[in-house]
């Protein structure tokens, strides 16, 4: 209802350039794990800063729409059924369905919502390692580093992929309307213009509807290789950059080791 837990691996073809990038914060532990233990973090849609980010406005369905939907769902499972009873049965489902329920249609949303991000993972990333604002906010005011990836080995971990479409006002979701593949699109490839200086790529992984029920691991392990640079910051201190030259020289010996200029 408004929702697309599953079935998104083949939704939409990957569109990544060669090298994709994410600035990370030297001083924070968590951020270093991309190092250390080679692996990338897919965070849920309901920790993002950005409030609509996946969340976008959903319009609810008109009563014709519902109707329609109950008769075919009838169809589908309950093909032996009389014309009456199937008439009958229509009635009580639009009487009793809940997103016919304006005084629950919200809270039933929100709650469908959240078991989507249990399910739902994201990976933002950028095409551009050189940009101001990006070191700025992301990398602590350019103290601390920024990871290059080889985009055709991280989009091996991953459900799908590509560019998001920044627009000055997020398509709405049309609930039991819009296919699948349209909603997961307008859900996770489209933001608001004023986050368009991230020129973010996006890629995810979506886990069965059994993980609402336990708590999935979001730290996926890259391929080997995977990691192709990493620009330590302009400010960075000394000491911390001879430290994330020792890990890029351990940990990933074929990566390029690079100062912001």
């Amino acid at each position: 209802m408004g929702i697309s837990i599953i079935g998104t691996s083949d939704m939409r073809s990957l569109k990544l350039p060669p090298v994709l990038y994410k600035y990370r914060e030297f001083e924070n532990p968590f951020h270093r794990k991309i190092l250390i233990d080679n692996c990338v973090f897919f965070a849920a849609p309901n920790t993002f800063p950005d409030k609509k980010d996946c969340h976008p406005e959903e319009i609810f369905p008109t009563e014709e729409i519902v109707r329609e939907h109950y008769w075919n769902k009838s169809l589908k499972e309950m093909p032996w059924m009389p014309i009456e009873a199937r008439v009958l049965y229509v009635r009580n489902q639009l009487s009793t369905a809940p997103i016919m329920d304006e005084t629950t249609r919200e809270s039933l949303i929100e709650a469908l919502f959240s078991d989507y991000c249990k399910c739902h993972g994201v990976l933002s990333v950028t095409a551009d390692p050189s940009n101001e604002r990006m070191w700025d906010e992301y990398a602590k005011e350019h103290t601390g580093f920024c990871v290059g990836f080889d985009s055709a080995k991280l989009a091996m971990i991953s459900g799908g992929g590509g560019p998001i479409t920044y627009c000055d006002k997020l398509p709405a979701i049309y609930i039991w309307v819009d296919s699948p593949e349209v909603e997961y699109e307008k859900r996770v490839f489209f933001k608001e213009r004023h986050w368009e200086f991230e020129r973010e790529y996006r890629l995810n992984i979506t886990w069965p509807l059994s993980a609402i029920d336990y708590e999935v691991e979001r730290n996926i392990q890259l391929p080997e290789g995977c990691i192709v640079s990493v620009i330590c910051g302009r400010n960075m201190k000394p000491s911390d950059m001879e430290e994330l030259k020792r890990i890029v020289a351990v940990r990933h010996p074929k990566a390029r080791f690079l100062q912001e200029e």
